[in-house]
């Protein structure tokens, strides 16, 4: 039995290696935000780093009305509340960036512009006033919450407002938590996180929540540190770490479970042989095999496959010449496809006219066959005269004329 305790946990040191967060390092990065009011009345917040400026990223509705804004830096205590002035603010998308003169070096959270996939793992990160009950003061010392991508929807957080993404998630947030990260499986920020909807609807409603949270998609903040020419770490793809740590931690348990109904069937009989047999295939199986849940596969191709190559060529308003050019190569080598837009932060492939947006549409090429689908952009792209439906991605063919906002470009395969 002892040796049958060491062959399954020999069989289960693969999942060691599966990457975990450290939440430590995640914890660096986010701060408590408070909100001096009139009559020495408070509010209290989250917030997180987004570079060296230090600039501190939270919610409007967190700095509102308030005569001085405070960050937490390492303590509560008078001499570690840092005076903050506000960079930038919008109510309608309850954003805010602070700029925090003298705040300690802290690293810096990375915004994902890429769409989470429905289902995929994240994590809430802040300071939910509940959480000081217990011990009756303030810390700043995060709390986290897991939960999963329920979707994303195009909303507003008032009625009347421009629509932009928002990302409902089941990682349960409270008063406090408002302005905090929503991070993916890879530590990077997909959202931030807002009570304020949550606690109207349920106002309105007359029902508690539960399981339905919201964030702000963190591409909106994307777009408007970009305009204010504020600095942040961009990451354009998807976290795969937690799809692959499922499989990962699937795969062992079959293997485990099968083992386990061979032993039953078969160690009463030959226990001595079976169980020799069964170490050796084991010190092989952990000799051969690492898990890696960041580990992508890329496809094999064969030169005949991968040596076309696609140009987009036309002339922009002031009638310069664009020609971009794309390999199937490079095409099938990125998994979200490459962007096309003005933005040279926000697009691989880029087109410098006021008529496009900044991520406006996105090459991809599976199945031997390119297409593109239009990222929801404010002029809207067009195959041979007929609009695209957002994010709905569309077979392309050479001698097809795409129409990406004014501009009318030549798509031919060399």
């Amino acid at each position: 039995m002892t040796r049958l305790v060491v062959l399954l946990t020999f069989l289960a040191i693969p999942l060691t290696g599966l990457a975990e967060l450290d939440f430590d390092q995640l914890d660096k990065s986010v701060v408590r935000v408070i909100t001096v009011k009139a009559g020495d009345t408070f509010g209290s917040g989250t917030g997180f780093v987004i570079n060296n400026g230090p600039n501190v990223v939270t919610n409007y509705h967190v700095i509102e009305g308030g005569q001085r804004v405070l960050v937490a830096d390492g303590s509560t205590n008078e001499e570690d509340l840092k005076e903050a002035i506000i960079k930038w603010s919008s109510e309608e998308r309850d954003l805010a960036v602070l700029q925090v003169p003298g705040l300690l070096p802290r690293p810096a959270l990375s915004l994902s512009s890429a769409e989470p996939n429905k289902g995929s793992q994240v994590y809430a990160i802040g300071f939910p006033g509940a959480a000081d009950l217990l011990t009756d003061e303030v810390s700043t010392e995060s709390s986290v919450t897991t939960g999963s991508i329920s979707r994303l929807i195009d909303a507003a957080w008032e009625q009347n407002s421009p629509l932009f993404r928002v990302v409902q998630h089941s990682s349960e947030i409270n008063s406090g938590n408002s302005g905090g990260p929503l991070v993916n499986a890879c530590g990077q920020v997909v959202g931030i996180n807002t009570i304020k909807t949550s606690l109207a609807a349920s106002i309105r409603s007359g029902e508690i929540i539960s399981g339905v949270f919201f964030a702000s998609h963190a591409s909106s903040l994307i777009e408007a540190l970009t305009a204010q020419n504020i600095p942040f770490q961009n990451v354009n793809q998807r976290c795969t770490a937690s799809d692959s740590a499922m499989v990962a931690y699937l795969g062992i348990a079959l293997i485990v479970v099968g083992i386990a109904m061979l032993v039953v069937v078969f160690s009463l009989t030959r226990p001595r042989q079976f169980i020799q047999a069964i170490e050796t295939y084991s010190r092989r199986l952990r000799n051969s095999v690492k898990v890696t849940p960041s580990q992508k596969t890329k496809p094999s191709t064969s030169s005949q496959e991968t040596g076309g190559q696609w140009l987009l060529s036309g002339t922009d308003q002031a009638g310069n010449n664009i020609r971009l050019t794309v390999t199937e190569a490079e095409l099938q080598n990125v998994s979200l496809g490459l962007t096309i837009g003005r933005s040279a932060k926000l697009s691989e492939l880029v087109i410098k006219d006021d008529s496009i947006s900044r991520r406006h549409a996105r090459l991809n090429y599976t199945d031997n066959h390119l297409s593109i689908e239009d990222l929801d952009s404010l002029n809207a792209t067009k195959v041979d005269g007929v609009a695209l439906t957002p994010f709905i991605p569309k077979r392309l063919t050479s001698g097809t004329t795409l129409s990406l906002g004014q501009l009318n470009l030549s798509l031919t395969r060399t």
